[in-house]
């Protein structure tokens, strides 16, 4: 599963790292800003479950901007 985030914002870039704790089954995130620069994280399973829960809660905040999951 990856994550494609149209657009760019100071919350996307706190949000993003969130958000990639969130399933250890996702391989990477692509973030696609507004100047068309790619970043690529890889995903590190190494993140206790009280990161992945946060993160599952900052999801629904998120997807106003954008987030395509």
């Amino acid at each position: 599963m990856d994550l494609l985030v149209l657009g760019w914002s100071p919350l996307a870039v706190k949000l993003v790292p969130a958000l990639w704790f969130a399933s250890e089954n996702q391989s990477e995130i692509t973030v696609l800003s507004q100047v068309n620069h790619v970043f690529v994280v890889k995903h590190n399973k190494q993140f206790n479950s009280d990161s992945q829960r946060l993160a599952l809660s900052l999801q629904v905040e998120f997807s106003v901007y954008g987030a395509v999951v």
